[in-house]
């Protein structure tokens, strides 16, 4: 008796030991869901598909399942599979919309509905009306300015240099999405940033260091349109505003002399920023062409920027942005390189690691919204964000450290007794600084 109890109980064990097949599967798999035993089914599908069984009716069952457990990520990878099988079921593709929004992802939803018509979710973001907001403070570092300001920035022997050594910029940020229709989407943004240096000249005896802060600003306007096939179109244009106050010696001879005198001034200029953006969305990758247009301090630049986010596992769960911007500035060619990958954690926590380095003097990003053209321009940025996730808030912090190049104006002494007239250097230096900043974003 006890023999035929002991070899009872080993039946299920030796059953789910056996090899699986897609007969065995399909059977066991629709048993299991009929009977309600959702956890054993959730193995069971899993193992299937490590195994590289993988058809329709499984994955719709899996993301049943792992709906009706409130494990809403999970649910997407199946029915965005099944979709991809056969998106004629709109049953499924309404779970897999309402998925979508219960996991914050909007865009992609509004996509989806753009795709599928046949979609009837009472489930639905707003067609019309603000879709998010963000709002984002952020402060520079640098301990250029105070060990610059104690430094001889002169030549030997020479009367004259002169340099504007950056210290701090405190910023903040503001960022709408706006929808038109479930597949337009306005985006206007504003940036005001204050900047803060040391003006230093060293003039013959005469030593001047004054700190001097500028407050600065920007405005966006894009739009972008979706449309059936995943593609996504957009314009957008921009007006970047800049002050710049420095001391300067107040003479019309050449060279200066002794007893010049020094006046303030300041330096304002003025551009209007224009991109375009073209993208298409298919099962595993994205790829993404950026034209931008601006013209900075009579610096004319075009950036054309090719890239591609990549979604190795499928979904958002883990991703890449990798992009190569080719540059030309006042008839100058450059490059500049973008890199960033990214990692969900239980939908409550998503890490992200970038690094940027190339020409990144009035560098533009993000069709503009993102524009690089701080005085002293960046050589590169390596950084960290930690996005928390609660509900329809996303609070980011983040973390950069970067390295910059300042010029110095420096007097050239000729030979003593020599008839050569000095001559104006403009010499660069390098040195770090570290952003640290602070982004809310909420969805409506």
């Amino acid at each position: 008796m006890r023999r035929i109890i002991f070899i009872f109980l080993l039946l299920p064990c030796i059953s789910w030991s056996q090899a699986l097949n897609y007969f065995t599967v399909e059977e066991q798999s629709l048993q299991l869901f009929n009977d309600f035993e959702y956890k054993k089914l959730m193995v069971l599908g899993e193992k299937a598909i490590d195994e590289k069984i993988d058809f329709y009716d499984l994955r719709v069952r899996l993301g049943i399942v792992y709906f009706k457990q409130n494990k809403f990520e999970n649910a997407c990878i199946h029915f965005n599979k099944a979709i991809e099988m056969n998106p004629s079921d709109a049953g499924v593709l309404n779970y897999a919309y309402v998925c979508l929004l219960y996991t914050a992802q909007y865009n992609r939803a509004n996509e989806l509905l753009v795709k599928y018509p046949a979609i009837v979710s009472l489930l639905k973001p707003k067609s019309k009306g603000i879709a998010s907001i963000e709002l984002e403070q952020g402060r520079v570092f640098a301990a250029n300015g105070s060990a610059m300001s104690t430094d001889n920035i002169r030549l030997t022997n020479a009367n004259y240099a002169q340099g504007n050594f950056f210290t701090n910029m405190n910023y903040i940020r503001g960022y709408v999405e706006a929808l038109s229709t479930p597949s337009m989407r306005w985006h206007f943004g504003v940036n005001l940033f204050q900047s803060s240096h040391n003006s230093k000249i060293e003039f013959f005896n005469q030593n001047v260091l004054e700190t001097k802060t500028s407050l600065n600003y920007q405005y966006n306007i894009g739009l972008t349109q979706t449309f059936k096939k995943g593609f996504t179109a957009g314009l957008a244009m921009g007006l970047c505003r800049q002050n710049f106050p420095y001391p300067y010696i107040n003479s019309s001879l050449n060279p200066p002399q002794p007893n010049a005198s020094i006046a303030d001034s300041t330096e304002s200029s003025s551009t209007f920023t224009y991109s375009a953006m073209l993208a298409k969305r298919m099962k595993f990758v994205e790829p993404i062409l950026l034209l931008n247009y601006g013209n900075f301090d009579l610096k004319t630049r075009w950036q054309m920027e090719t890239g591609i986010t990549y979604f190795p596992l499928g979904r958002d769960q883990l991703y890449g942005y990798s992009s190569l911007s080719y540059i030309n500035q006042n008839a100058i060619t450059s490059y500049a390189f973008n890199q960033k990958i990214g990692y969900t954690i239980k939908n409550t926590l998503t890490l992200e690691a970038n690094y940027l380095r190339g020409s990144l003097d009035n560098y533009m990003g993000s069709m503009g919204f993102l524009t690089l053209n701080t005085f002293d321009p960046l050589n590169w940025s390596l950084g960290l964000d930690a996005g928390i996730h609660y509900k329809k808030i996303t609070i980011t912090p983040g973390y950069r450290f970067q390295q910059r190049t300042g010029t110095i104006l420096q007097e050239e002494s000729p030979n003593p007794g020599s008839a050569i007239q000095p001559q104006v250097l403009e010499n660069s230096f390098t040195y770090k600084t570290q952003l640290l900043f602070i982004t809310i974003k909420c969805q409506f």
